[in-house]
């Protein structure tokens, strides 16, 4: 974008020096702005998103992106009210609130996501366009009617370039295998019920 002759704002609620200068140097102008990113303080966030607000009026963009659950919710209606013309999301995955916990559901967690399927249904509606990086996300979207069909569109997966990681013949003697990946128990429990061994699959 920045190659294109775009300015562009880069919002984060915890930049250091470092990365602040690391953001200038790709040519874009970091701006700090408040959220807890794992906060549940509905008073906090509505605030935030009013401060939000009155920063996207003062600077006047033409178009918002935003992505993870919280930007993605705050950002889009903070864009929404302040009349930013073009507003996207980008949703990079379900998150701790829509994957299925290991035995009974507790209540708090039920009325978690219900309320952030509220707030998802309100920001995505103001959305022009939502970005999914896979299909299982929009069928649970659509399903969850948190999302219009006519705002979808599949990005799909990010974050690895071909041209520095090429594939290579796998190594078979002796069987050598790499994780990349965060240490879940909800990934574990995917890798068990999809596979025909579980004993043997799960990590």
């Amino acid at each position: 974008m920045v190659r294109r002759g775009k300015e562009v704002f880069a919002f984060a609620p915890d930049y250091d020096k470092a990365t602040r200068a690391a953001v200038r140097a790709l040519g874009a102008e970091p701006v700090d702005y408040s959220l807890s990113r794992t906060g549940m303080n509905p008073v906090r966030d509505a605030l935030d998103m009013i401060r939000l607000t009155l920063l996207l009026r003062r600077l006047k963009p033409d178009i918002t992106l935003s992505y993870a659950i919280k930007p993605v919710i705050y950002g889009t209606l903070a864009a929404w009210l302040a009349r930013v013309p073009r507003r996207f999301a980008m949703i990079e995955g379900l998150g701790y609130v829509f994957t299925p916990p290991e035995g009974a559901e507790p209540m708090k967690r039920r009325a978690l996501r219900f309320g952030v399927g509220i707030l998802y249904a309100a920001a995505l509606w103001s959305a022009n366009l939502v970005f999914f990086l896979n299909k299982d996300d929009i069928d649970e979207f659509l399903k969850k009617r948190l999302v219009s069909s006519a705002k979808v569109f599949l990005l799909g997966g990010i974050g690895v370039d071909l041209d520095e990681w090429k594939p290579a013949p796998p190594v078979t003697k002796p069987v050598t295998f790499l994780l990349a990946a965060r240490l879940l128990r909800e990934r574990d429990r995917r890798v068990c019920q999809s596979g025909a061994n579980c004993q043997a699959e799960a990590p």
